[in-house]
């Protein structure tokens, strides 16, 4: 169902100012140009939080330094919407935001990027600053030593041209975003499982704004929606944030009509990981993805969690 945009003709997009969240943000207003051509989409950019602080120095534990001063300029009024990635958002939004959809998304995984003479050394330096990748990479590269490695996409690349590293490990659709088709080899979820809801995009908007909420909804795609539903659901039932290492991914198969979904949880060494994969109906994504976040409770999550707040 299109809803009518009558009276409306631009609509201002929030988003940060790196290059990244430029380009999808240019990927959602062409989607909204599409479904509505007469309105046109003004860009705001906003600093964030996560832009003024030193990350090297800062644990980051709170994903609102990704959206506070976005979720700010959407209550009082100066956007109306935002796009973020998914995966920076919280599980619980603020008070009068909604996500108003997940547009189509692009591919969940993680990617390597190899330097020059990578497969040479005995002892590679590989460059993130995730701890969910962190615990997992020695899984896909022996004897790695990780290194952290902050910044925007083209900081990190540098980084590895420089021979800081000897291979980054970053988002896959971050990198085809940016217009990068070759170069990187693709990090299946037995290799390395993703974070909840990456490679999807999310549009928020004002809960009261049932107008925008609607038109919204148009852009929205059910199997994306479905899939990272389920990944946030599973990611509830820890109730914790980026600061315990924790990955979902859940494919749907609308043919089926099933979705399976894989979860990851680690202590901050990576000494204790539990990884465990269901399948269920596509009918109820939330509760395969609660039904899963139980069980890896009940298979050692529950020790993790205690673990990490008695650290």
């Amino acid at each position: 169902m299109i809803f009518s945009s009558d009276a409306m003709e631009k609509l201002l997009i929030g988003t940060r100012g790196s290059a990244l969240s430029i380009a999808q943000t240019e990927i959602v207003a062409r989607k909204i140009g599409q479904a509505y051509p007469d309105i046109k989409c003004e860009l705001i950019r906003i600093k964030t939080l996560n832009e003024k602080i030193d990350r090297s120095a800062e644990k980051a534990t709170d994903k609102d330094i990704y959206t506070k001063e976005i979720d700010a300029a959407l209550s009082e009024g100066s956007i109306d919407i935002a796009v973020h990635s998914l995966k920076d958002l919280k599980n619980e939004l603020n008070e009068g935001i909604v996500l108003a959809c997940v547009p189509e998304r692009d591919s969940p995984f993680d990617c390597i990027i190899k330097g020059k003479g990578f497969e040479s050394k005995s002892s590679p330096v590989i460059g993130t600053s995730s701890i969910r990748r962190k615990v997992q990479v020695s899984g896909i590269v022996r004897n790695a030593v990780v290194k952290d490695i902050h910044g925007n996409v083209d900081t990190r690349l540098k980084a590895l041209d420089n021979g800081a590293v000897d291979a980054l490990i970053l988002a896959e659709s971050g990198m085809r975003r940016l217009g990068y088709s070759t170069g990187f080899e693709e990090l299946g979820v037995d290799m390395m499982v993703p974070a909840i809801g990456q490679g999807a995009l999310a549009i928020t908007a004002r809960t009261n704004d049932s107008k925008i909420v609607g038109m919204m909804k148009s852009i929205g795609d059910k199997k994306a929606e479905s899939e990272t539903s389920a990944e946030r659901a599973f990611g509830r039932v820890f109730g914790i944030g980026c600061d315990v290492p924790i990955g979902a991914l859940a494919l749907a198969d609308e043919k089926r009509m099933s979705i399976k979904i894989t979860g990851f949880l680690s202590d901050i060494e990576g000494k204790k990981q539990v990884r465990k994969s269901i399948e269920g109906s596509l009918n109820n994504p939330e509760g395969l993805g609660r039904e899963l976040g139980k069980q890896v409770m009940e298979d050692g999550g529950e020790d993790i969690i205690a673990g990490n707040i008695k650290g």
